[in-house]
């Protein structure tokens, strides 16, 4: 049956929005549906990191608590492509900017990717995890996978 994790993006600084990624079977490729809103052209990279987010914290974002990139495959970023270029396997299963594009410049934002890469279930699932908007400020926005 169909796998499907739901995250929201809550108005906590600026831009708000949904991302939905599901997966119809296991080993069919993951749709990635990202909706986000009022950006003001203050995003960057957007990720899916080790951890999920620490309700109540006070740096959600940080390194410390969400730990890097959701990386299982241990696979070396010196030798990814730029953000885009590359095909989805030349990236860490968690770089949805490297794979697909930054979302520098951007207002309102709207996409549907296919990743073949990025698995709902199994070992390198990424359920349970968090994901990340970098800012352009030191603040990041954040929200989980559930």
């Amino acid at each position: 049956g169909q796998s499907q994790a739901v995250t929201v993006l809550k108005k906590r600084s600026k831009g708000e929005g949904q991302v939905t990624i599901f997966q119809a079977f296991p080993h069919s490729p993951t749709v990635i549906i990202v909706s986000l809103k009022n950006l003001q052209s203050l995003a960057g990279g957007y990720h899916i990191h080790i951890l999920p987010i620490i309700v109540g914290s006070s740096d959600p974002c940080s390194n410390a608590n969400i730990l890097g990139h959701f990386n299982p495959l241990d696979w070396n970023t010196s030798s990814s492509p730029s953000p885009g270029v590359g095909t989805v396997d030349q990236y860490e299963i968690g770089d949805i900017s490297g794979k697909f594009g930054m979302l520098t410049g951007q207002n309102d934002f709207q996409r549907i990717y296919m990743d073949p890469n990025m698995p709902l279930t199994g070992p390198y699932s990424i359920m349970g995890r968090s994901m990340t908007v970098g800012t352009q400020r030191a603040m990041g926005i954040s929200f989980s996978l559930a």
